[in-house]
């Protein structure tokens, strides 16, 4: 099950050893080169700049975070190998997506990922607003992305592979 991007933000994160609420999550940390959640920006009391690791997480959903305890909360400032991540500050909303012809196909409006993974799956595209006028947003899977340059993502262009024979469908590339 894949799961929309943006509920990443105002989620109550629950310790299991003390079973009560620890922090408020405030944004994804997001990987450019992977599209992966490496961890979520957390809010514990009027602290901002802690950090929950993905990978401790061990349960996800729409109304909660379940972890082991507050111990998997770590400040910004001490995981050195995040902090060109965290530095960059790569936000998958809002950003400018082109195909390999250097069109413009819009920007991101949402995204989803696997739960289990936190690997973003699929990016649905709001296309500039003399296109939406003919194009309806575009839902592009992550087989289709080439490359993240920040703030640019570059994904592959739809091509006939052949032409369709009569009455067949034709088959994309």
């Amino acid at each position: 099950m894949l799961i929309y991007g943006s509920t990443l933000s105002g989620v109550p994160i629950i310790g299991l050893s003390s079973g009560g609420q620890i922090a408020t999550t405030k944004k994804p940390v997001i990987d450019s080169t992977s599209l992966k959640i490496v961890g979520l920006m957390v809010e514990v009391g009027k602290d901002t700049s802690m950090i929950l690791m993905s990978q401790d997480i061990r349960e996800y959903n729409a109304e909660l975070i379940l972890v082991n305890s507050e111990d998997d909360l770590i400040a910004a400032d001490e995981i050195i190998r995040l902090r060109p991540v965290i530095e960059q500050d790569f936000r998958v909303t809002g950003a400018q997506v082109k195909n390999e012809s250097e069109q413009s196909l819009g920007s991101v409006s949402e995204y989803t990922f696997d739960p289990k993974t936190f690997i973003i799956q699929q990016l649905y595209v709001k296309p500039p607003l003399i296109k939406s006028l003919m194009n309806h947003n575009l839902v592009i899977a992550r087989q289709q992305i080439i490359e993240v340059a920040p703030p640019v993502i570059i994904v592959r262009d739809a091509s006939l592979k052949e032409p369709a024979a009569a009455g067949q469908p034709a088959t994309l590339e």
